[in-house]
C-alpha cells in the first residue's frame, strides 16, 4: 500500500486501512490488534 486513506480500530481491536496500491489499484486491509495478522484483504 503507497496510499493511505482512512485507519478506523473499532472497540474489539480490528484495524481498517483503506489506501491504493502502487498501480492506483483500492485496497482494503483488516488486521488485528497487537499481532497485525491480515484477517482479511479487499482488492477493487
Amino acid at each position: 500500500m503507497t496510499e493511505f486513506e482512512s485507519i478506523d480500530i473499532d472497540k474489539s481491536g480490528i484495524i481498517d486501512v483503506e489506501g491504493r496500491e502502487q498501480n492506483g489499484r483500492e485496497l482494503e486491509l483488516s488486521l488485528r490488534q497487537g499481532s497485525f495478522e491480515v484477517t482479511q484483504m479487499d482488492r477493487d
